[in-house]
């Protein structure tokens, strides 16, 4: 009887394992993604897979203008050509190309507006006048250098929400093709 429950006891153990072990394993498979290499520094971006939100920029037909950012989702690359949201042209038809964050507009020009609105606070009180309580009065003030401090503290920090303001949408914007070079490599994905 004993033998008996060791086994099955073996039996379902070695089942259990068997079941956690295929339902943790990842599939890895190849995908074509597009790699931007700065021709200057050799410098490479993370590599814009499938399913990524890009903006993309192509080249003007000769004496018309281009229709400007054209922003969705890649949905598939080749070696000649790319999809988004369905539509399908030539990679070297291409002028500018980037990987694209949802909703970086917004934090970037909330960060501009308040960085913008600290500079000016902390400039406008500074430089305000104080005016005497009666004619012909003295105003003497003390701790002008403590305001000065504060003036270039808050300064100080506007501008560096500005900054970042501003990277972060030179972050965003499309790579000029001009500077970037294109190429179609396969990267392993999970699944």
């Amino acid at each position: 009887m004993t033998k008996l429950l060791l086994n099955l006891l073996k039996k379902t153990a070695i089942g259990c394992l068997t079941v956690i072990l295929l339902s943790t394993t990842t599939t890895l498979y190849a995908q074509n993604a597009i790699q931007l290499t700065n021709i200057e520094t050799g410098k490479k971006l993370k590599p814009i897979i499938t399913g990524s939100r890009v903006s993309y920029i192509l080249k003007p037909a000769p004496g018309q203008s281009g229709p400007g950012a054209i922003t969705g989702i890649l949905n598939e690359v080749s070696n000649t050509t790319a999809t988004v949201n369905g539509v399908t042209f030539n990679l070297d038809n291409l002028d500018r190309i980037g990987q694209k964050k949802k909703g970086y507009g917004i934090g970037s020009l909330l960060l501009n507006s308040f960085g913008t609105a600290l500079i000016a606070g902390a400039i406008s009180n500074h430089t305000r006048e104080i005016e005497p309580a009666c004619n012909g009065c003295i105003v003497v003030t003390e701790g002008e250098d403590k305001a000065m401090a504060g003036t270039l503290l808050l300064s100080g920090i506007g501008l560096g929400l500005n900054v970042l303001g501003i990277k972060s949408i030179v972050k965003n914007s499309p790579r000029s093709l001009q500077k970037w070079n294109l190429e179609v490599v396969e990267v392993e994905s999970k699944m």
